[in-house]
Order: structure tokens, then C-alpha cells, then sequence
């Protein structure tokens, strides 16, 4: 009887055991398959679209030139600071300052930029350098070829091939530069405290290739003579270019209170600066006024 007792409970325990194992199968199952759809769902929503991609790159590269800016700038202080000076030399903050001064201008030196201070024999007061002052030259005024843009020609030229003689007036043709004079005889420009109030009118023009070591920008704004916020004045004056019944030529601002070269007056001709004159129209006014004399400003970043 006891035999026949145990029997019964025996296979109770086998089902039970069954479904048991069963129940875990499934639980796993289920398990596996929240965790898979939950997965997909987080792989679904790191997905980027095209714009949000391109805007996370760009995020990237910026914040790789910010670390790379601020190593650079790391860099050039620690070179400062371990920098060995004489106990005989200036105070230590002076030598500091001047030594990273110097090493932030030559790290950076590539960055500037260059401008032609038309009219002036020097460079600006705005850290500008001067590399080399000479006198304003172009085509001839008559002449329908040749080039059409004002050069600054140092004082003092360096020759290579030399063949005596104009041979833009043979056969073989060729091209020709000339001094360039200032003409207006009548208007600001050209009576300045630097000419004791005297006209410039027929006096030749000066220039100065300028060099800003740090900003890398340069900027001509016609009919302005402020700088944006944010841009360095350099010298503020007035649009210039050829007679409209001459040649094409480039427009330059030419400094308010213009030089000329100490040689004098010389009417021989060869090419000219006129002041520009603004005409309604197509230009908007009463904001322009018809024939008033266009101004201009030069600005470096």
C-alpha cells in the first residue's frame, strides 16, 4: 500500500517539475525579447538625420580648434615663463610681457595682412608696420590698354632684365606705367595742414604698403568712415579713381589729408586721381545726395 501511495506523488512532482522548467523557458524567452525591442528602440533614437549629423561634426571640429588653440597658447606661456633673462636686465613683469609679446608675433606672424596707404607716406598708428613707401602709378590716361589698377612703386626699383628704350611704341607693342598725379583743385582733400592749406592739385601722389601683424583681415568700406564694431580703424578719406572720360582704373580710398612727393609739381601728365562722385539713380537717394564726393575708411580684424 505504501508503495502504491508513493507512486501518485511521484509523477505530481515530474509535471510539476515539467512546467516549471517550462515557465523559466518562457520567462527567459520573454525576457530576451523586451531587451531586444528595448534595444532597437535606443539604437532607433541615436540615429542622426543628415542635418543633425552635419551640425554634430561641425560641433566636433570646432571643439578640436578651441583644444588646439588653447595648447598652442599653453605652449607659448610655458615658453615665456622659462625664458632666462641677466639679473641686469629690465623688471622681470616688463621682460614677461615682452617676451610673450614677441613669441605670440612670431607664432602667429602668417595671420597678417597688408594694405596700401594711398596718399600718405607712412603707416597708421594702429600697430600697422611699414614695409616700403614709393609713388602711385598706372597706365597712361590716354591709353584704352594696359593696366587698369593704381600700384605703389617703391623709390628705389630692383632691375633684372634691362632693355633700354619704349618699346611699347615699335611693333612688338608691350605696356607702360606713369607717375600719377592728384587733380581737384577745388574740394577738401587736397588743402590740408600738411600743405599749409595749399591745393595738391597737379602734385604727385605717395603711398605706403602697410603690414598688421595681428589681424589678418583688411577692409575698404566705400561712403563710411567708421569701422565696424569689432574691426580696428586703420585711416579714413575719399574714393579716387580716373577721369570717367579716361581709361578704367581701380577706386582707392586715398587718405583725407593726402602727400605728395617731394619733387613738386609736374604737369607732364602720365595718369590721375579724381574724386568720386556719387550720382542718383540707381543710387539710392536723398540717403547718397547727387555729386556730393564719396568718402571711404579702411578697417583690419
Amino acid at each position: 500500500m505504501v508503495k502504491n501511495d508513493l507512486e501518485p506523488r511521484r509523477v505530481v512532482s515530474f509535471v510539476a517539475l515539467i512546467f516549471s522548467f517550462l515557465g523559466l523557458v518562457i520567462v527567459i524567452i520573454l525576457s530576451s525579447w523586451t531587451f531586444y525591442q528595448s534595444s532597437k528602440e535606443k539604437v532607433r533614437n541615436l540615429n542622426f538625420s543628415p542635418d543633425e549629423h552635419e551640425r554634430f561634426e561641425k560641433t566636433i571640429a570646432a571643439l578640436r580648434t578651441q583644444l588646439k588653440d588653447m595648447e598652442n597658447w599653453r605652449k607659448m606661456v610655458d615658453k615665456a615663463r622659462n625664458a632666462s633673462f641677466s639679473s641686469e636686465e629690465e623688471p622681470s613683469l616688463s621682460r614677461l610681457k615682452r617676451s610673450v609679446k614677441e613669441i605670440v608675433t612670431h607664432e602667429y606672424k602668417s595671420s597678417g595682412t597688408t594694405y596700401t596707404h594711398w596718399g600718405s607716406n607712412s603707416c597708421p598708428n594702429s600697430g600697422a608696420q611699414l614695409l616700403y613707401n614709393g609713388v602711385v602709378a598706372a597706365g597712361y590716361y590716354g591709353h584704352t590698354g594696359g593696366g587698369a589698377d593704381y600700384q605703389c612703386l617703391p623709390h628705389k626699383p630692383q632691375y633684372g632684365y634691362k632693355n633700354p628704350g619704349t618699346q611699347y611704341t615699335t611693333k612688338l607693342g608691350g605696356s607702360s606705367m606713369y607717375g600719377t598725379e592728384y587733380r581737384g583743385d577745388s574740394i577738401y582733400p587736397f588743402k590740408n595742414d600738411k600743405n599749409d592749406g595749399k591745393s595738391l592739385n597737379q602734385m604727385d601722389s605717395v603711398c605706403a604698403v602697410c603690414y598688421v601683424p595681428v589681424r589678418s583681415i583688411t577692409l575698404m568700406i566705400p561712403a563710411w568712415q567708421e569701422c565696424p564694431t569689432g574691426w580696428t580703424f586703420e585711416y579714413k578719406g575719399y574714393l579716387m579713381a580716373s577721369h570717367y572720360k579716361q581709361h578704367r582704373s581701380n577706386f582707392v580710398c586715398v587718405n583725407d589729408t593726402p602727400e605728395s612727393k617731394e619733387s613738386g609739381e609736374n604737369t607732364s601728365g602720365g595718369s590721375y586721381l579724381y574724386p568720386v562722385e556719387g550720382i542718383c539713380g540707381a543710387i539710392p537717394c536723398p540717403h547718397y545726395s547727387n555729386g556730393l564726393e564719396l568718402t571711404c575708411v579702411v578697417c583690419t580684424k
